[in-house]
């Protein structure tokens, strides 16, 4: 919980948009979802069946 509450916020279409033109990190929302979507701990730790949003159907291994 508290790894996704550290990019908790709610940006504006505009503001989202100004931060991946000017900021060298992904928009927050992918930080958080798209790191827990890959982590096979993750989906068990909350029971996440395949096929289910926070499961990723091809998971990805950045290390």
């Amino acid at each position: 919980m508290a790894f996704a509450q550290n990019y908790c916020g709610k940006d504006t279409p505009q503001s989202e948009e100004m931060d991946v033109l000017s900021d060298v990190h992904s928009p927050r929302r992918f930080r958080a979802v798209g790191s827990l979507v890959n982590l096979p701990a993750f989906w068990q730790a909350f029971q996440c069946a395949e096929g289910t949003p926070m499961r990723a159907p091809r998971p990805c291994a950045v290390w």
